[in-house]
């Protein structure tokens, strides 16, 4: 018998367009509504228009752990991940026992690397929804992995049109959460 995935949901923008800001903005709404929300948003170190390097704050605490910095060998890669730090963001997410869970998704995740395993696991785990902060360049790559979304979002949009998706994002929390696995 097949595992039912969670539904998930993608917020999908260019780099500098955004997505960090709205993605806080649905967590503030979703926490409004009385859901629990756990994951991770990458926030640049140094100027947002060149950054440094990123910074993984933690949705639920507000910790921040050093993610990427800009590499002293960038023939290889532009960036340098720390050590350890995607498992143990893996782990905190699982602890925390969210409704919904957030991710930053970009060609690392791509790659099948980076917070990749645990978006799978996150999607064939408890019931929660899976919000993914994604951009344009790698979604088809990244959706081609998972099942069809429930929701999405393509920046820039109206507010309404970010209230929308979080009203859709927080229906379909809810119906996980009240044990509504196979209901779309």
């Amino acid at each position: 018998m097949n595992a039912v995935l969670n539904g998930w949901a993608a917020i999908v923008g260019r780099r500098s367009g955004g997505r960090t800001r709205v993605a806080w903005r649905v967590v503030s709404a979703l926490r409004a509504a009385g859901l629990r929300v756990c994951g991770v948003v990458h926030e640049p170190v140094g100027p947002s228009e060149e950054p440094t390097g990123y910074d993984a704050v933690d949705v639920l605490t507000g910790e921040r752990l050093p993610l990427a910095r800009i590499a002293s060998d960038p023939h290889i890669c532009a960036w340098r991940f720390e050590p350890g730090v995607f498992e143990r963001i893996a782990e905190s997410v699982e602890r925390a026992a969210g409704d919904v869970v957030l991710f930053e998704v970009g060609p690392v995740e791509a790659r099948g690397e980076g917070h990749w395993a645990a978006v799978k696991s996150a999607l064939e785990g408890q019931p929660r929804v899976v919000l993914l902060s994604i951009r344009p360049r790698v979604l088809a790559t990244v959706a081609l992995g998972l099942p069809d979304p429930l929701a999405g979002l393509e920046l820039p949009v109206p507010d309404a049109a970010i209230d929308r998706f979080t009203a859709r994002v927080a229906e379909r929390a809810r119906t996980l959460a009240d044990g509504g696995r196979g209901v779309p």
